[in-house]
């Protein structure tokens, strides 16, 4: 942002150098972090005709963030690089371009403000114009102004065209478990780059692996947890051949890309179909089945339903002066432990009673009991 001429800064003749990058696979080469360190050092640090020419780096702060949300989720490197500005480490920030600052305006200018309060001038290499002056101030924020047009205006289009590509039944990032990618040859249309189709086809076995998991469940006979277990004894695995978990299990089974309706997060309240070259997974009665049990008990709750608490509705604890409830508790991940406990009203700790000892007590209770006098 400045060449021979700047102010001297509050700072020590130290300076930082700060890249910034965005994690979209189309990030153009040339804002890479070793790019943008190169272009530092060589406008800069390592250019004779430069002010700056010589000054030691003490810290380098490089910050990777999510395509087209400016610098949210920055992480430790941003703060660390605020907290040391504010203790006086350097008295420079040395930047590639002006662009780097944040593709969001309002987050562009909020650091240019810390930076001056901090007593820290920020330096472009690519920029030589001086803050301080209106004309350097007015271009200074022209560039920031542009890059935040630049960065919205891009993040439009990579919507649309996720939306076009969504339209077309293709899929527009990497594939679904149990799917994969057919290997088409590229469609070329005159005027235009050519364009791969992502149309999705089966991946075995993991394809049969969700094939099952849907028959099996909606049988009813598994919790997510058992599911996972009993998954894990047949032999299915990721496609990196770890353990899939149960909350894996569960984004699978709530998925509607397996009956054919596809659904993306850059495209919100919308579905789409896939392509018709695309198998589903699934029946959608098989489906319905699937979430109407995953509704009714929760993403891991047990079978509560599977099983017979016949007590329940004679039970009564004195000591609680309460009815009592039953549960099952499922540990180490298949056994299942039935319970009756009691709900005190006071707040105090709920007991525990194991369902055969109870119930055990109560065919006791039974056998003491004679009705023959009432049908004499």
């Amino acid at each position: 942002m400045t060449s021979a001429k700047h102010r001297s800064p509050v700072g020590p003749w130290l300076a930082a150098r700060f890249t910034r990058v965005s994690d979209a696979r189309n990030q153009n080469p040339e804002n890479s972090h070793p790019a943008q360190l190169r272009g530092i050092d060589d406008g800069i640090v390592n250019n004779p005709n430069h002010v700056l020419y010589g000054i030691p780096i003490v810290k380098t702060y490089q910050v990777t963030h999510q395509s087209h949300r400016g610098l949210a989720g920055r992480g430790t490197q941003y703060d660390d690089m605020i907290r040391d500005a504010k203790a006086g480490v350097f008295g420079y920030l040395l930047v590639d371009k002006i662009d780097r600052l944040g593709r969001d305006l309002l987050e562009s200018v909020a650091m240019v403000e810390v930076m001056q309060d901090a007593g820290v001038q920020i330096v472009s290499a690519k920029e030589p114009f001086d803050p301080d002056q209106p004309a350097g101030w007015l271009m200074s924020m022209l560039m920031r102004v542009l890059a935040d047009f630049y960065s919205r205006n891009l993040a439009l289009e990579v919507r649309k065209g996720l939306r076009e590509k969504l339209e077309r039944g293709e899929w527009p990032s990497r594939p679904p478990y149990g799917y994969w990618f057919r290997d088409d040859q590229p469609t070329i249309t005159p005027g235009r780059r050519e364009r791969h189709v992502n149309v999705l086809v089966k991946q075995e076995p993991f394809a049969s692996h969700v094939s099952t998991a849907f028959t099996e469940f909606a049988t009813g006979d598994y919790t997510l947890e058992e599911w996972e277990a009993a998954a894990f004894a047949r032999g299915m695995r990721t496609v990196a051949g770890k353990r899939i978990t149960d909350g894996m299990w569960s984004r699978y089974l709530h998925d509607t890309i397996y009956i054919g309706r596809m659904r993306y997060s850059m495209v919100p309240g919308q579905d789409f179909a896939v392509h018709p070259d695309t198998p589903h997974l699934t029946t959608p009665e098989t489906f319905r089945k699937v979430q109407a049990i995953l509704a009714e008990r929760g993403n891991s709750a047990d079978r509560t339903w599977k099983h017979q608490y016949p007590l329940v509705a004679v039970l009564w604890s004195s000591e609680a002066r309460a009815r009592m409830y039953g549960t099952t508790v499922v540990k180490r991940r298949t056994r299942r432990y039935r319970y009756y406990y009691t709900m005190p009203s006071d707040g105090r700790p709920r007991k525990y009673f194991h369902c055969s000892t109870v119930e055990a007590a109560f065919e006791g209770f039974l056998d003491t009991i004679s009705l023959t006098s009432i049908f004499q």
